[in-house]
């Protein structure tokens, strides 16, 4: 089984959708955690609950879904497959577990801060771009496939257009 990690600021909101995503998507081919890069000090916070809402109504695995700090993955994980950030990682990052690929997959924050209306929309954007590369990645002959050729494939994953045609 393949492992990976998703990482965005907080794991509130990003990371959780795109590891549910690909735990519905990945039958049982991977194993999946999501961290935040800053959810150390977020110990009491929980997964957003427009984020659980999404998930719920598409039928993807919210029981799994846990905010935690990517020290806590490091401690029970010492080496993964593959390791995506969804977020703008600080200068100098590394992921620190062994990690085979580690690839940006810059996704914008959803705009929860407005109306419940326009929140949810925001959010929507943000769950349809996940997928897309989810969708994309998991359908991958990842076994079958070269290292640099699998880590241009999936780096372009994360430069296909999202929401508003633009590139990442």
């Amino acid at each position: 089984m393949l492992r990976v990690l998703f990482l965005d600021d907080h794991c509130a909101v990003r990371a959780p959708i795109a590891a549910a995503k690909l735990r519905r998507r990945g039958r049982g081919r991977f194993e999946v955690l999501e961290a935040g890069l800053k959810a150390k000090a977020a110990r009491t916070a929980a997964v957003h609950p427009e984020a659980i809402r999404l998930l719920r109504l598409e039928r993807s695995p919210v029981e799994e879904l846990v905010v935690r700090d990517l020290s806590e993955v490091v401690q029970k994980w010492h080496a993964v497959d593959f390791v995506f950030v969804l977020t703008a990682p600080p200068e100098g990052f590394t992921p620190g577990v062994a990690c085979a690929l580690c690839c940006h997959w810059r996704i914008d924050l959803a705009d929860l801060s407005g109306s419940l209306e326009t929140a949810r929309a925001s959010l929507f954007r943000v769950a349809s771009d996940i997928e897309r590369r989810v969708e994309l990645f998991s359908s991958l002959p990842i076994e079958s496939l070269e290292r640099e050729v699998l880590y241009d494939r999936i780096s372009s994953i994360g430069e296909q257009p999202v929401g508003n045609g633009e590139r990442r």
